[in-house]
C-alpha cells in the first residue's frame, strides 16, 4: 500500500498492484465502520 486519504466515507490510495506487473493504481473504495468502532473497507 501507498499513501491514503479520507474523505468522507471513502477511502482514496495508490498502491502497487503485484499482480499488473507492480504498476501504480488508484484506489477508491467506501469506508464502513464496525459495530465497536474499527474502520472496514
Amino acid at each position: 500500500p501507498g499513501h491514503q486519504d479520507v474523505a468522507g466515507r471513502w477511502i482514496v490510495r495508490h498502491a502497487y498492484d503485484a499482480e499488473d506487473g507492480g504498476k501504480p493504481k488508484l484506489r477508491i473504495d467506501a469506508l464502513r465502520w464496525t459495530e465497536d468502532g474499527w474502520p472496514q473497507l
